[in-house]
């Protein structure tokens, strides 16, 4: 809390004053100290008046029981006025003319020429309206329009079903059977104009059909989900850490640093096929899942480890002596070999499809390759957590 830095975006906090007829006064009282050895010196003081401003300043030496050599202070205040800027109020915004941008929405079967429309909601119709076209009309948009949020996760969340900014907007999504971002043309018009015309240059002809689960929630007012492969991915890594920390004392998979964490929550896999694209994703999943476990808790249950035996070999052995007949360690040893001999961390060689074929991706494309390792990594935390929760439960009836 001794550390928190406060910022104001300046010429909004100037139009905020003007708009209220106010000034701001900021009051600074900042010493440094020093215990570097230093020659002898009087005092010094200095002084600053403007009409806006007005400090004091001054240098001594220290006293000997402070434990500084010397010390200064700035002291003083200075006034913000307000002053009508570039920035304008969110009310007055929202007043003035918005531009909307039209989307691709349809082919004409008779011409073959793209059919477009404004996003903007007055121009739309709704169910009471069928002379217009209607606002949830969906729009289809090629997966490189997730780069722009993925690539900042503090500010951006994005999940399989929304986009947010902060707590600026948001934005409902699916993904469709053919790949695609579908939108619906109304919910585009609520986007500040600079992230319509981002979504703009990823419009792409409507291709494929429309999740399930959001038709059935939108149109037949069900409450179901839609897949979400890295969603299910993460609760089942939570289970597992739940499960192994309740039976071992410890978690067999750590809590992450807040980089890696950030990195993981923030996960979303590649937005398209260029071989290149796999390769965050799959050091992403390394780091969480591999990096991650803590082999600590295993060798102490295990009462012993062989000469240069890792995590993983620690956690193969652990599975057998719960019953594991599947050998559920084998994917995260794929996954380690394949970031490092897949051409993911590191130049790939003639290792480089022995590696793809290990992890069972050899053959598919990056946005296919991560759906598959998703899926197999969670179904193998799932069978960790169900062989932990089942061994604890037959050794809670044995004591009893």
């Amino acid at each position: 809390m001794e550390e928190w830095k406060v910022e104001v975006s300046a010429l909004e906090m100037r139009t905020f004053l003007a708009a209220c007829g106010r000034e701001l006064l900021v009051q600074k009282d900042y010493t440094v100290l020093t215990t570097d050895e230093i020659d002898s010196f009087e005092r010094v003081d200095d002084s600053h008046r403007t009409a806006w401003s007005n400090f004091d300043w001054f240098a001594m030496e220290g006293e000997r029981a402070s434990g500084a050599s010397a010390f200064s202070n700035v002291m003083g205040k200075y006034v913000v006025t307000g002053t009508v800027t570039a920035r304008v109020r969110r009310v007055d915004a929202r007043k003035s003319d918005r531009k909307y941008s039209e989307y691709i929405y349809a082919v004409d079967s008779r011409t073959g020429e793209m059919r477009r429309h404004t996003c903007n909601p007055e121009r739309l119709g709704d169910y009471g309206d069928s002379s217009r076209l209607h606002w949830m009309t969906p729009v289809y948009f090629s997966r490189e329009v997730l780069n722009r949020y993925t690539s900042e996760p503090n500010r951006y969340k994005v999940t399989a079903t929304r986009i947010g900014c902060l707590d600026l907007w948001g934005l409902d999504i699916s993904t469709n059977t053919a790949g695609l971002i579908e939108v619906y043309l109304g919910e585009l018009g609520a986007l500040p104009e600079a992230e319509q015309t981002h979504w703009l240059s990823c419009n792409v002809l409507p291709e494929g059909e429309m999740d399930e689960g959001r038709f059935r929630r939108d149109f037949l007012n069900q409450s179901v989900g839609s897949p979400d492969p890295v969603g299910d991915l993460r609760r089942a890594r939570r289970r597992a850490v739940e499960a192994t920390g309740a039976l071992l004392g410890s978690p067999v998979w750590r809590d992450l640093d807040p980089q890696p964490s950030t990195e993981f929550e923030a996960l979303v896999g590649p937005t398209s096929n260029d071989p290149a694209a796999l390769n965050s994703p799959i050091i992403t999943l390394t780091k969480s899942l591999v990096d991650g476990i803590d082999p600590a808790p295993l060798k102490k249950c295990l009462g012993r480890s062989e000469p240069h035996e890792k995590s993983i070999a620690l956690l193969r052995r652990w599975l057998k002596s719960l019953g594991d007949t599947q050998d559920t360690a084998e994917v995260f040893t794929a996954l380690q070999a394949f970031r490092s001999a897949g051409g993911v961390a590191h130049l790939g060689g003639s290792k480089a499809g022995a590696a793809r074929a290990r992890l069972g991706i050899d053959g598919m494309l990056p946005i296919e390759a991560f759906a598959h390792v998703t899926v197999t990594l969670t179904k193998a935390l799932i069978h960790v957590a169900d062989l932990v929760e089942e061994y604890s439960a037959t050794s809670d009836v044995k004591s009893t």
